[in-house]
């Protein structure tokens, strides 16, 4: 916006957000702030994640943790707000709460221009300081690739393994945003379904939620894929829900923020939930119970016939 001027985002079902209203609440005039960029990247991993909940944990405490050994923070040249000591550059500065701006429009990350905003938050800098010749990683806006899903998922898998059935794991596609895949240890009729809308109720990302058994790899696009059409009816495993709450950046909604979702159950049916009276047998399944050897041996050959230095 200007030379020691820029923009503010934060939304309303975000942890900023909610500092704000705070502030004003308490009839403070601005708020202060320290913008972090180029921090290591259990930081920056642990900067967006949920696992503590809303307000409910230290994420540079959580990122210690997983590290195994605690950041070193040090105190914001302007303020008390501590701040990661290696990181590459610390932007501080103050949020008027009683003055916004216009801002964007920008790119958002479904690749399509977003909507710009008559009124946001905005920042006055205060201070800048930096390591000589700092190396800063950007997350480009406009592309779904950039979305760092690891900590969304880490945090949805923490909450469902306490509350979902036969949960093991869920995986967020960056090819196609929007669509959740959850994978189930199946044990009893329904189990997929209601896995599958405890999905899609948890985030408003979630418009296509497709729940796949233990034996398919998520991270495995070709393998999701052969699931859902070796075994997935679209009756009686679909289920639509015509309207919910959805995200305001989808440029397919009718209506800005509101969406329609689908429940695919692509887990293999059983009998009593409109399933065939008997499960075919996995093929691969089959050929490593009665050639065990078979595999191994592809293995154990495979540089012979395919190496890999030409």
């Amino acid at each position: 916006k200007g030379p020691r001027q820029i923009g503010v985002n934060p939304e309303p079902t975000q942890d900023g957000w909610r500092m704000i209203m705070a502030a004003k609440k308490r009839g403070e005039k601005s708020l202060k702030c320290s913008i972090v960029m180029g921090a290591d990247p259990l930081v920056f991993t642990a900067s967006s994640t949920k696992l503590g909940g809303p307000f409910g944990g230290d994420e540079i405490a959580l990122a210690g943790g997983l590290r195994g050994k605690a950041v070193q923070v040090v105190k914001s040249e302007h303020s008390d707000i501590l701040v990661p000591a290696h990181a590459e550059m610390i932007i501080e500065g103050e949020i008027p709460l009683d003055e916004l701006l216009p801002e964007g429009p920008f790119a958002e990350l479904y690749g399509y221009l977003g909507r710009a905003k008559e009124e946001n938050f905005f920042m006055n800098v205060t201070a800048v300081t930096h390591r000589p010749k700092p190396i800063i990683v950007n997350a480009y806006t406009g592309i779904a690739r950039a979305y760092c899903t690891s900590p969304v998922e880490a945090g949805f898998r923490a909450q469902f393994r306490r509350s979902v059935p036969g949960f093991l794991n869920m995986h967020l596609l960056l090819q196609a945003l929007g669509v959740y895949i959850v994978q189930i240890n199946k044990t009893s009729p329904g189990q997929g379904i209601s896995a599958g809308l405890a999905a899609s109720s948890s985030s408003g990302l979630a418009k296509v939620v497709i729940v796949v058994d233990k034996d398919v790899n998520i991270y495995r696009l070709d393998d999701v894929m052969a699931s859902l059409g070796s075994r997935w009816q679209p009756v009686p495993g679909t289920v639509l829900i015509p309207q919910s709450q959805g995200v305001p950046l989808d440029p397919s909604a009718p209506k800005r923020g509101l969406t329609s979702r689908v429940i695919i159950d692509a887990t293999r049916q059983f009998e009593s939930e409109g399933g065939p009276a008997a499960l075919a047998p996995v093929s691969r399944e089959l050929l490593e119970e009665l050639a065990p050897n078979a595999f191994p041996n592809i293995d154990a050959k495979w540089e012979t016939f395919f190496p890999t230095n030409n």
